[in-house]
């Protein structure tokens, strides 16, 4: 009971911390300056999960920290250290991982009524800018549903229903999509590395200028 006390007050608590953090991300001029480079990943990667300027990444960092106060401050109950970390762990690498993989997963319906998915996340992606977010929460979508910022139009078309119509054959994709996919080697190469390192969002804040 007390690990399972543990892990619902982690994962609730990053949630909202994490959900409340970038929605304010895109309503604050200062805050914004800083989240708009992530949104360089128009249709995210795994790649892109952490891909942000030194001050999202260091608040983030204090997932364990908040959590671990609010809920002595709320309950006066310390959490268990194990699942502070392990439920943390999940939510923000494991299901952050999932939202910027660039793919749909059929087990996961696009739009599943409880949680954010991979569609929804590029959907934030593709269409959230200053002053009009759309699913900055990260893993459930309680908190956007209570803000009103869930995307509800057609527009943007899930990639499980483009293929109902015809589309996103595995054969097109081979044909049109694959030339023209840029060489990711690249970064396996020490030299490249070494050279274009600066070129890191995070790292790129001394020269951010856009």
């Amino acid at each position: 009971g007390y690990r399972l006390f543990s892990a619902f007050m982690v994962i609730a608590i990053t949630d909202f911390y994490e959900w409340g953090w970038h929605y304010l991300g895109h309503y604050w001029d200062r805050l914004w300056v800083v989240h708009k480079h992530h949104h360089k990943y128009y249709n995210p990667t795994p790649f892109g999960t952490i891909a942000d300027y030194p001050m999202d990444n260091f608040m983030r960092s204090l997932y364990p920290v908040v959590v671990y106060g609010v809920s002595y401050g709320l309950f006066g109950m310390a959490l268990d250290l194990d699942m502070l970390y392990f439920a943390t762990g999940f939510v923000t690498m494991v299901w952050g991982m999932y939202l910027h993989c660039g793919h749909e997963l059929a087990s996961v319906p696009h739009d599943h009524p409880v949680l954010n998915t991979s569609f929804q996340h590029y959907v934030h992606h593709a269409v959230s800018v200053k002053n009009k977010p759309y699913h900055t929460g990260f893993f459930v979508k309680f908190w956007d549903q209570l803000a009103g910022s869930v995307y509800r139009d057609d527009q943007i078309v899930p990639a499980v229903e483009d293929q109902k119509r015809g589309n996103r054959s595995l054969e097109r994709w081979e044909k049109e999509v694959q030339p023209s996919l840029p060489d990711y080697s690249v970064l396996l190469s020490p030299s490249w590395l070494a050279k274009n390192w600066h070129l890191a969002p995070g790292l790129a804040v001394w020269v951010m200028s856009s």
